[in-house]
């Protein structure tokens, strides 16, 4: 992602979307803050009329202690000094997040949540995403993305097992726990994940979702429907292509020595 090959990809584009890595999870800081810079220069120099910032509802000074949450904030500051017409989204937790805590039919959490979450369901902030690089009124401004209803982590696993899989089963480990089967079953991944999960558990999200809501529609999909939905999608079965739809590929590809997209 260096500044010349970012903006060699920006050429002839209207704006560019930031989505740095989720909160916490293969960060090390630098990352937010590179990527941010990287982006900045590249849309500097390839014109690009808007830069959208996807950053998180718990970016907020008051929790820059936390590493992860300071270089975001630190990122989003380039955004705005940049010079180009930005803005900033912050999504509570997204929905499809969920599937990654079950593991062989077993959901783990780490801690006691105290907080509930307004989670998100991705199709629903693609459309406020595009919602706000298509208005002149985001321009300049930072805004909370909230799902319809809030739940702790345990209670949104417990909705999206009891619509998905209901033979999942959804298990809260005390953090001291956690931390002794990190120390004696050496298992760096979960030791570097505790910090994150003690933050996560004892933190509120932040802002309002009221400007969101009327400027740029309502993130309205419940956690019961997109399970549903995601059900669905497991159900129907990839349609293969006709014989017909082969063969023309077949034949796409002798004539011009690249694979066919379908």
């Amino acid at each position: 992602s260096d500044v010349d090959s970012l903006a060699s990809s920006a050429n002839g584009c209207a704006a560019i979307v930031v989505c740095p890595p989720p909160l916490g999870f293969e960060t090390n800081g630098e990352t937010e803050r590179r990527l941010a810079y990287n982006v900045v220069e590249a849309a500097r120099r390839s014109g690009i009329e808007r830069l959208c910032y996807v950053s998180s509802s718990v970016v907020d000074p008051q929790y820059a202690r936390f590493a992860p949450v300071k270089a975001l904030l630190e990122a989003e500051q380039l955004i705005r000094e940049s010079g180009v017409p930005w803005t900033i989204l912050r999504p509570s937790w997204f929905m499809e997040a969920l599937p990654r805590f079950v593991h062989n039919k077993k959901a783990h959490v780490f801690g006691k949540f105290r907080h509930p979450w307004h989670w998100v369901a991705a199709s629903d902030f693609g459309r406020i995403a595009l919602a706000a690089l298509d208005s002149p009124k985001a321009i300049g401004k930072s805004f909370t993305v909230l799902g319809p209803r809030g739940y702790t982590l345990p209670e949104a696993l417990e909705r999206y097992r009891l619509a998905y899989d209901p033979e999942i089963d959804v298990q809260v480990i005390p953090m001291w726990k956690v931390r002794l089967l990190a120390t004696v079953a050496r298992k760096p991944a979960i030791k570097q994940v505790i910090p994150l999960m003690r933050f996560l558990a004892s933190t509120p999200e932040t802002g309002s979702a009221v400007e969101t809501n009327e400027l740029l529609g309502a993130a309205n999909t419940t956690l019961a429907e997109w399970a549903e939905m995601e059900l669905e999608r497991r159900r129907t079965p990839i349609e293969e292509p006709s014989e017909e739809t082969r063969t023309e590929n077949a034949e796409l590809e002798m004539e011009t020595g690249e694979p066919s997209e379908e």
